[in-house]
């Protein structure tokens, strides 16, 4: 119980650090189930093999509604068993469509980890993620002000407006690394009431500055930084585990800081050796999005998979244009790993 403690003191106070440390890019609510969105050395660092699919749907009481879509698989690759490191690879695909101009967002993402050994409980992992994206706009979807007769808009009426070109492809480069303990080590016999789980990490996206401008003017895209830290920490002699989680991503003059957890009720557990009996647990929490959002969490696990939904009730000055109605976002995952007799389990 004293090292559950422990390491619960060590994880919140990474929180915290990140929470006073004071994005631009597209996010989930439920960031830790797109874990190559925040790190690619978190490829086959968490799980032997995992799935995932995130949907997230948002502001349409302000304009068109804008949705985010993203699909990811990660696997730790066979090795030898003498070996103490690992390798771990995933592919990520994405789409997001913004508002009326219908800003598309198409990428396909390949990342590689290399897992170190440090204890037997604990691991050091670095990554590398490269692909391509591909970025659209329909300027006809647009209107400007020199499109107003002074009565009414004209469509007919000329913009004025250099449209350039309206299909941008490039290169998109990531790197990072992370740190995961996790005391249920592969074939380990831990009872479901005494489990200690955290991974931290710390990330930089679009390190190759690609350009992203759709005139001819050059506009090389900010690296987008990322600290990131989840933990799942039980309460002995209880079916109950917190579920804190914090992100932080820093982009050019963009900030924004997210952190919260979740109370973690476990229904049933699953049989150690037989896997006859499927274990199940439910999930409820919040996050909250600095001086933008409050964000409420339900998810539910049965066996290998966990599928999650979110609300987002946004608090900012765009309140009174939304009215508190932000993103609805949902998820489902499947996760698994190999105990010491070869059969895949939790």
């Amino acid at each position: 119980m004293k090292s559950v403690v422990l390491h619960s003191a060590l994880f919140l106070c990474a929180l915290l650090a990140c929470r006073f440390a004071c994005a631009q890019d597209q996010h989930f609510s439920q960031f830790y189930t797109a874990p190559l969105m925040q790190n690619p050395a978190l490829a086959g660092s968490l799980y032997d093999m995992q799935a995932n699919i995130n949907y997230k749907r948002q502001w349409g009481t302000v304009a068109e509604p804008f949705s985010t879509s993203s699909a990811s698989f990660d696997m730790k690759l066979p090795a030898k068993k003498r070996l103490k490191n690992n390798v771990g690879v995933g592919l990520s695909f994405f789409n997001d469509n913004a508002g009326l101009s219908k800003l598309r967002a198409d990428a396909v993402h390949f990342s590689f980890a290399y897992h170190i050994k440090l204890s037997a409980n604990g691991s050091l992992s670095g990554g590398l993620q490269g692909g391509l994206v591909q970025r659209s706009i329909d300027p006809a979807k647009l209107q400007w002000g020199s499109q107003y007769n002074g009565n009414y808009y004209d469509p007919n009426l000329p913009s004025n407006e250099l449209t350039g070109i309206n299909t941008k492809l490039y290169i998109d480069a990531a790197m990072g690394i992370a740190y995961a303990y996790n005391n249920r080590s592969i074939g380990s016999k831990v009872s479901s009431n005494n489990f200690v789980r955290w991974t931290l990490g710390l990330s930089a996206f679009h390190v190759n500055r690609p350009d992203i401008s759709f005139t001819q003017s050059i506009d090389p895209l900010h690296i987008k930084w990322a600290a990131h830290g989840q933990g799942l920490f039980s309460v002995g002699n209880s079916n109950l585990a917190v579920a804190p989680g914090f992100v932080l991503y820093k982009q050019g003059a963009a900030l924004e800081i997210y952190y919260g957890t979740l109370l973690r009720y476990g229904i049933k557990q699953q049989s150690r050796y037989t896997g006859f009996v499927k274990g199940s647990a439910f999930s409820v929490g919040f996050f909250h999005r600095w001086a933008d959002a409050l964000v409420f969490v339900f998810q539910y696990e049965f066996s290998d998979y966990r599928f999650g939904i979110s609300y987002d009730v946004n608090h900012s000055d765009l309140y009174s244009a939304t009215q508190g109605l932000g993103g609805f976002e949902i998820s489902a995952s499947y996760m698994v790993s190999k105990s010491s007799s070869g059969r895949m389990r939790r």
